[in-house]
């Protein structure tokens, strides 16, 4: 076909071949780029986001256990105020996470719920243990309390290993999308080299005989 054409001709099919080549491959590399930074993008707001929220927020209860197990053992209503604060901190953690959250909201809902729980048991226990009734006190902070705490530690733990699962799966995507990417990129790079070749050849001839 392109001994047919005239000189002009040649050139700028062979250079406009060239260009189009040139620019498919830029426009495949910045989509699957732009696609990597949205998985790692997204990898961060969620996964990375929620499962340090969540640790962080079982560093809270964990506390929380602690502020509690001193309030029946000093007979303390200090520990009571710490163990409120701890709530309140959770909270701020819990928002985070439910905002950032893809899984099942009722994980969330349920640490939302044990919060409230622990809140209430800590100003009864408090109460309790200011006004001098410290076996019932004793009685509600050790086994209502302990039961709580353990299910929101359990429930919290759900969102980590959710987190982190989901974690694992951006990151094979984001190595997948990057390996076709690659794989493609090269495939393109040697289709041009070998059209560029065969281009030169008959220009060069063309040129070169007459």
């Amino acid at each position: 076909m392109l001994k047919n054409l005239k000189m002009a001709a040649k050139l700028i099919f062979g250079f406009g071949t060239m260009l189009v080549l040139s620019a498919i491959m830029m426009i495949v590399a910045i989509v699957n780029l732009q696609s990597v930074g949205t998985l790692t993008n997204t990898l961060y707001q969620s996964p990375f986001t929620v499962s340090t929220q969540s640790i962080m927020l079982q560093s809270e209860l964990q506390c929380m256990g602690r502020e509690i197990r001193g309030m029946v053992v000093y007979k303390d209503t200090s520990y009571g105020d710490s163990t409120l604060s701890s709530v309140s901190r959770a909270r701020e953690n819990l928002a985070v996470v439910e905002k950032w959250f893809l899984g099942d909201k009722q994980m969330v809902a349920d640490v939302k719920q044990t919060l409230d729980k622990i809140e209430n048991i800590a100003k009864e226990g408090k109460q309790l243990v200011a006004d001098g009734k410290i076996d019932e006190a004793t009685d509600k902070l050790t086994y209502e309390f302990k039961d709580t705490l353990e299910f929101g530690l359990q429930s919290s733990q759900g969102i980590v290993d959710f987190a982190l699962n989901r974690a694992s799966e951006f990151n094979n995507s984001a190595s997948a999308t990057l390996k076709s990417a690659t794989i493609l990129l090269i495939v393109l790079l040697v289709a041009m080299v070998l059209l560029c070749v065969v281009i030169a050849t008959t220009l060069s001839r063309s040129i070169s005989r007459p």
